[in-house]
């Protein structure tokens, strides 16, 4: 069976899509996945190292997007902060340099 690494899991949509497809799911976040339904890591992706990776066959990931999403001109207009670490870049090399098979799914101009 394939082993697939889920960075940013979150509540594990993804993950559900790969396990029906036949994946072994490792999912990694900072939230507390207490109701995530596969393995579960909690950490940064700040420590996800490169031997961690290397023991998965495929990689998928999905960083944050509030800093790219149409969604933050709402949160101006509140008044809110939109202060949100863009981790997309950190994570593309992360990847590039593991030498897997990867994705990363985000919002569209979330590119740099």
């Amino acid at each position: 069976m394939l082993r697939l690494l889920d960075l940013f899991c979150g509540a594990g949509g993804a993950s559900k899509g790969y396990a029906d497809a036949g994946f072994e799911i490792t999912g990694v976040d900072i939230k507390h996945g207490k109701r995530y339904p596969f393995t579960y890591k909690r950490m940064s992706i700040e420590h996800v190292s490169m031997d961690m990776l290397q023991k998965y066959d495929f990689i998928h990931a999905s960083p944050p997007c509030q800093t790219f999403s149409i969604t933050k001109n709402l949160r101006i207009a509140q008044g809110k902060s939109t202060d949100k670490i863009d981790w997309l870049p950190q994570t593309r090399q992360l990847l590039l340099e593991s030498g897997k098979p990867y994705v990363i799914e985000n919002v569209p101009g979330a590119s740099d």
